[in-house]
């Protein structure tokens, strides 16, 4: 019977193997499409993780709040403490929505001149004599100061308590008339929205947001119209 012959191995060859198991493959560079389906892991990753940390940020509100929360006799716990956040934003849309129901409504609208007018007559007396004074705030003739006191003591006495004297709150013809009107208590002073006359007689009213309103109101009120010197 013949025996395996052994073959031994020549040092040339001992190195030649250890050389080769040695050498190291290099990696393959990852393709593009490669590159971009890591790159949008990553992202899917980066952004799973915000999501969590605002889920973590909320809840550990909501914990503060829960801790915080005391419940008082009869009443019972929020049903969602989460919910608060959007709590705001339905309060302030609410607001939002009557502020436009009001304008709808008319609830800012601003008084028009008739309207004014009309609420003026109304205080007066509907069934009053209207009779107007007007005229310059200084008077140029000494002669016409002591007409409109004549014209005033005389009116005051001799018409009815229907009629109604109606000046602008100014100085001079007006104020000159007021003074001379009996006591006063038929006088009335016609003056912008916040102003007061200075004369100490009669009943002031408002009408009108500025000077330049108030003169057109006067216009429609007035049955007679006195005016001395202008006006």
């Amino acid at each position: 019977m013949s025996l395996p012959t052994s073959v031994a191995a020549t040092p040339a060859a001992e190195s030649a193997a250890l050389a080769a198991a040695r050498r190291v493959v290099p990696p393959e560079e990852p393709s593009a499409t490669l590159r971009s389906e890591l790159a949008v892991e990553e992202g899917s990753a980066s952004a799973t993780g915000k999501r969590r940390q605002r889920r973590g940020k909320r809840g550990a509100e909501a914990s503060a709040r829960a801790r915080r929360w005391q419940p008082q006799q009869g009443e019972g716990a929020p049903e969602d403490l989460e919910e608060e956040e959007e709590k705001p934003q339905v309060v302030v849309r609410a607001k939002l929505e009557t502020a436009e129901v009001g304008r709808e409504g008319g609830a800012e609208e601003k008084e028009t001149i008739t309207q004014a007018a009309d609420r003026v007559r109304s205080a007066l007396g509907r069934d009053a004599y209207v009779v107007c004074v007007l005229g310059g705030t200084d008077f140029r003739n000494a002669s016409s100061k002591v007409l409109v006191e004549a014209i005033a003591a005389k009116l005051c006495a001799v018409v009815d308590s229907k009629a109604k004297f109606v000046t602008g709150g100014m100085p001079g013809v007006q104020e000159a008339f007021a003074k001379q009107c009996g006591d006063g208590s038929r006088v009335w002073n016609l003056l912008p929205t916040g102003q007061r006359s200075s004369f100490g007689r009669g009943t002031d009213i408002n009408a009108g947001t500025n000077l330049e309103e108030r003169k057109a109101i006067f216009g429609l009120i007035g049955d007679f119209y006195i005016t001395v010197e202008g006006g």
